[in-house]
């Protein structure tokens, strides 16, 4: 059964993909340890091979967003818009797919070579330091390279294919090198410094996106030409049924509706900049206590950049393949997202003596974002260039205030205890112990978006308009804000500083 999704409400139909996956690592490792003196030389290699062998078949999708029985300029598309539309069988947009073989494959290769050393400097500090580089060439399918789309003249080049290099000329860099560096220091014998800071490359597979790529995997998808617009006259027309394509040439037009993932010619690949510094005090009586700063900056982030984007008010019309007859989803894999994470983390613990033990912790951060989702997958949310800053966010994952305790008591009773001894007494009491865990976080934020038929922008996601000064916080499982402090956005001049409730606290945006 076709899936419908029908703004909302509940999506009817089948949801989900029938998937098979078949994922086999190979992998080596070799290194050698020498030690001499106050230093301890590690080096080694490290490769391997990820192969992906996949059946996935995205389901047919119908979708009904209201847009079709709205009035343009009127009021914004609501539930029963939508179930008006369904009810005249006038979708707004559709999708469909199938395997042009019996599975997609993918095949990925990673080299890296390492060397660290471990040098004591003195009985008080000791350093940590190290290279690594590591080198990640272009993946390929199983019998072919990769599929890249020539953007100026819309045509599927296929790698290896019919004259074409393998890796289709993209450039990836040779030049990965990650620096490693860590100290700790005891000034005394209570206290402990450590700090640190390595940089890493991002280990997203830089062809993970394209595995369902076109002309692998033919999905067809089509919007009508503006957000007020039927796909199709009626849905029994059903969606039009792709062709097997001849694919010896190594060239392919770029069939409207087809949606695609291309890597660009000069592949940037992102980094991680890691550091902390933390303190450590032994409090005596088996007491131990920690705080210390934990951050990290992602440069560079493997980002989906949809390339296709429609300007605000513009509709299909106003996408740039438009006129070659595309209107659907084109993404670059672009290296433009950015995260930041800050935090003061703290610990107090006590080593398990006298039957118990115990450890309290609690996080205080902050994981910011110009991106997508956490890790960088999905598509950009708002990809038009002049309001690209609307994208920068409090990641979906992200907790302010996390605390967590948790503790061992092993009850005094039994044989070798201070109580129950002896006998069967002994027996029955002995070996319980008491355990405890606590857990205590902040809520997850989230965004109240609105239909974005009045948006009429293709590939950009529509926020909802704040209309109250305030949102006030109820904390109701039914009603946890005041809903009515947001509504659909009806004028696109309506450009304003308003407040996203994330949870239990706000944080102020631009929408």
């Amino acid at each position: 059964m076709p899936q419908f999704i029908v703004s909302g409400y509940t999506t009817l139909g089948y949801n989900y993909p029938y998937l098979q996956y078949v994922d086999p690592v190979l992998q080596y490792g070799a290194n050698a340890t020498w030690i001499r003196g106050s230093h301890n030389l590690r080096f080694g290699l490290d490769l391997s091979q990820q192969r992906v062998n996949h059946i996935e078949v995205p389901p047919t999708q119908f979708t009904f967003t209201g847009g079709i029985t709205a009035l343009p300029g009127g009021a914004a598309a609501n539930q029963y818009n939508s179930y008006g539309d369904f009810l005249l069988a006038l979708p707004q947009s559709y999708q469909n797919s199938r395997l042009a073989g019996s599975q997609v494959t993918l095949r990925t290769w990673q080299t890296s070579l390492y060397v660290r050393d471990q040098w004591q400097v003195s009985r008080k500090l000791t350093l940590t330091y190290g290279l690594r580089w590591e080198y990640y060439p272009v993946p390929k399918r199983a019998d072919r390279g990769l599929e890249v789309l020539d953007t100026s003249s819309l045509q599927i080049l296929l790698c290896g294919v019919g004259g074409n290099p393998s890796d289709c000329g993209i450039h990836v860099s040779k030049h990965g090198i990650s620096p490693r560096l860590g100290l700790a220091y005891r000034p005394t014998s209570t206290w402990v410094v450590r700090a640190g800071f390595a940089l890493n490359p991002e280990p997203t597979n830089m062809g993970r996106d394209s595995v369902m790529n076109y002309p692998e995997v033919f999905t067809y998808a089509a919007t009508g030409a503006s957000s007020y617009l039927p796909v199709v006259s009626n849905l029994s027309a059903g969606v039009p049924v792709q062709p097997t394509v001849d694919t010896s040439s190594g060239k392919l037009p770029l069939p409207a509706g087809v949606s695609f993932t291309t890597i660009p010619q000069n592949y940037v690949r992102g980094y991680t900049e890691s550091w902390n510094f933390t303190l450590q005090k032994d409090l005596g009586h088996g007491w131990i206590a920690q705080a210390g700063y934990v951050g990290t900056h992602i440069v560079h982030m493997h980002m989906l950049y949809n390339i296709n984007y429609g300007q605000v008010g513009g509709g299909a019309a106003s996408q740039p393949f438009a006129k070659n007859g595309i209107t659907s989803s084109l993404a670059m894999v672009l290296p433009y997202g950015a995260m930041n994470y800050n935090s003061l983390q703290t610990s107090l613990q006590r080593r398990f003596a006298t039957g118990f033990t115990m450890q309290a912790s609690y996080t205080r951060s902050k994981w910011m974002g110009l991106c997508c989702d956490d890790i960088g997958y999905s598509s950009i949310a708002i990809p038009i260039p002049q309001y690209w800053l609307l994208n920068r966010s409090v990641m979906p994952a992200d907790r302010a205030d996390n605390f967590r305790l948790s503790g061992l008591y092993e009850l005094p009773f039994g044989h070798g205890k201070p109580m129950v001894k002896n006998g069967v007494a002994a027996l029955i009491a002995g070996g319980w112990q008491l355990n405890g865990v606590l857990s205590l976080y902040s809520g997850a934020p989230f965004t109240v978006t609105s239909s974005a038929a009045s948006l009429n922008a293709p590939g950009s996601t529509q926020r909802a308009d704040q209309v109250k000064a305030d949102v006030q916080i109820l904390g109701t499982p039914g009603q946890w804000f005041d809903t009515t402090a947001y509504a659909a956005v009806t004028n696109r001049a309506s450009v304003r500083q308003v407040l996203i409730p994330c949870a239990d606290r706000a944080w102020p945006t631009s929408t």
